[in-house]
């Protein structure tokens, strides 16, 4: 393969004494597009000083292909992408796998400050020099503070294929003008305060591959949902997290989808009766896919979920799902994460359910499951998280459950009914878990191999000896 290298064009300074002059590069940015860049940057404000100092007239910066943020193309110094994502200015955000979810809920307490925490920029207005930048393919505004301001006149960068202003407070009216984006491929503009009443225009973004619209108001939009997949052949990811989706008889619906690319759906928290499981059931190379927050799922779509054998990530957190769990998901061999917590299930957990990878991460905190803990939870021989909280687990803790895994990161035991000595394990932790074991009934010493962790919940715990407390003080270091 011939790779192009990058043409760097001199001018050449004339001598008008004897003096050395030196040679300074010509830049390489079109002048038009760097005044357009300029206006936009009139109106943004640096919440941390000198986000910009590359952005200027002088000499020194006036090639805008240097600038922080911007990408020119090799040949024609055309600027193809503008990013001030939160990677841009050094900051780091940690994503779900697959879909791309924010993942830092465990940071921050609220909504808000989860978003601003990587805020770089403010605007009081979105200049509208933004359109003049026609070869711009890749526009990332996310996490700044566009606070109450629309989003910009983009609907004529024809090039565009890459469209990221999530978490930028924007609101408003999603512009129908996006549609003549024909070469757009991935779109979001998910926690904003949007409003979207048609979703005829997204039909036409053909080549789309990913949509995140997540937050965004779609309880007054005129057509199905479940069509954003039907007419988008090649679309991977969904994300309609929060948007009031309406709801449409699912019999008046095709059962049969015609799309064989979707691998990640996620309809959290949109309060929908039940979807048409057949529809569900029909994508056959389904990886993730979230339910939680669906307050009128019932125990009849466990079983049609469980048939889903392609998923890797399958959450039905706070559904008030009110059966058991079904053998079926025992036969998942692809799950690494399940989460069920926060619902009504009760009676003993299925043997079947330590079929899944051993390596799987397992969550039925605030259920009502009871019995013992199952001796084939065994299997899972490289769990890394283990959540069954708040339940009315009984009996004492087997010599065997230690031995699990000497990989897991989280275990949580707390608020059950277990009672008696804490057994001591074969072996020890290798990456310093952190252990919650608080409200049951355990009583004696503490084992020394608790204290080899990075934090200790023993709330409610009956010491008979407190040596073992003392014996243990020198093995603190990581609490």
């Amino acid at each position: 393969m011939v790779v192009s290298p990058t043409l760097l064009v001199f001018s050449r300074l004339n001598y008008a004494s004897n003096a050395g002059l030196v040679e300074v590069p010509k830049s390489r940015c079109i002048e038009a597009e760097r005044q357009a860049l300029l206006k936009f940057k009139e109106e943004l404000y640096e919440l941390k000083e000198g986000l910009l100092s590359s952005w200027g007239n002088k000499e020194e910066k006036r090639d805008c292909c240097n600038w922080v943020g911007i990408q020119c193309a090799n040949r024609s110094g055309r600027v193809i992408k503008l990013d001030f994502s939160p990677s841009t200015f050094g900051q780091k955000i940690q994503f779900l796998p697959l879909i791309g979810k924010l993942a830092i809920e465990a940071i921050f307490d609220d909504a808000s400050s989860k978003v601003s925490a990587f805020w770089s920029l403010r605007a009081d207005n979105i200049c509208p020099s933004l359109s003049e930048l026609q070869y711009l393919n890749y526009l990332d505004l996310s996490f700044n503070n566009f606070t109450g301001k629309s989003i910009p006149i983009i609907g004529t960068l024809s090039n565009l294929r890459y469209i990221n202003l999530s978490s930028t407070y924007m609101s408003g009216d999603v512009p129908p003008q996006l549609a003549n984006l024909s070469r757009l491929q991935y779109l979001d503009f998910s926690n904003n305060y949007l409003e979207m009443k048609n979703l005829d225009w997204v039909f036409h973004l053909s080549s789309l591959r990913e949509l995140f619209p997540g937050g965004t108001d779609l309880r007054e939009v005129n057509s199905d949902f479940r069509q954003l997949v039907n007419k988008l052949p090649y679309l991977k990811k969904l994300e309609l997290f929060s948007c009031h989706l309406p709801y449409y008889n699912s019999l008046s619906f095709p059962v049969v989808n015609s799309s064989t690319s979707l691998v990640a759906l996620d309809l959290s928290y949109n309060s929908l009766p039940l979807i048409a499981h057949q529809w569900l059931l029909s994508f056959k190379n389904l990886v993730y896919l979230d339910l939680s927050g669906n307050f009128y799922l019932n125990g009849s779509i466990m079983d049609t979920l469980g048939n889903i054998t392609s998923l890797e990530y399958l959450s039905l957190s706070n559904t008030r799902l009110e059966e058991s769990i079904p053998e079926s998901f025992g036969e998942m061999s692809s799950l690494f994460r399940l989460d069920l917590s926060y619902n009504k299930l009760e009676v003993e957990i299925p043997k079947s359910i330590w079929n899944l990878p051993k390596d799987c991460l397992f969550s039925v905190n605030y259920n009502n499951l009871s019995g013992r803990l199952p001796e084939s939870i065994g299997q899972l021989s490289e769990l890394e998280m283990f959540d069954v909280s708040s339940n009315v687990l009984e009996d004492s803790i087997p010599n065997w459950f230690w031995d699990l895994s000497t990989e897991v990161l989280n275990m949580n035991l707390s608020k059950d009914n277990f009672s008696g000595r804490i057994p001591d394990p074969s072996s020890e932790f290798t990456n310093y878990p952190e252990i919650d074991m608080s409200f049951n009934h355990f009583e004696g010493p503490i084992p020394r191999f608790l204290f080899k962790v990075s934090a200790l919940h023993l709330f409610s715990y009956r010491f008979s000896e407190l040596n073992s407390i003392c014996d243990c003080i020198a093995l603190l270091s990581f609490l």
